[in-house]
């Protein structure tokens, strides 16, 4: 499954087994803040439950990473491409 969006330039691709991410792999280019956030979200959310997204938190996630409040778009156009391709059926 691929989600793409062009504001970011990031590509969420998931594998999802009886309710679970398995993994979550991403492609994104330029911002550092963006490529950290990303980074920490594939990581923190692998193998847990895929209803856990819902709780992702951009705010305590710019908070734990430091990104400054001017990036908080991009913090969003991320939740929205990987909420959008775990709830993908393909």
């Amino acid at each position: 499954t691929r989600k793409e969006s062009s504001a970011a330039s990031d590509v969420y691709k998931r594998q999802r087994n009886k309710g679970f991410i398995e993994a979550i792999f991403f492609q994104a280019f330029g911002c550092p803040h963006l490529l950290a956030a990303c980074a920490f979200v594939a990581e923190h959310f692998e193998g847990r439950p895929v209803g856990d997204i819902d709780a992702l938190d951009t705010a305590d996630l710019m908070r734990s990473l430091q990104i400054p409040t001017e990036k908080a778009g991009k913090m969003l156009i991320l939740q929205d491409a990987l909420v959008a391709c775990l709830n993908s059926s393909s």
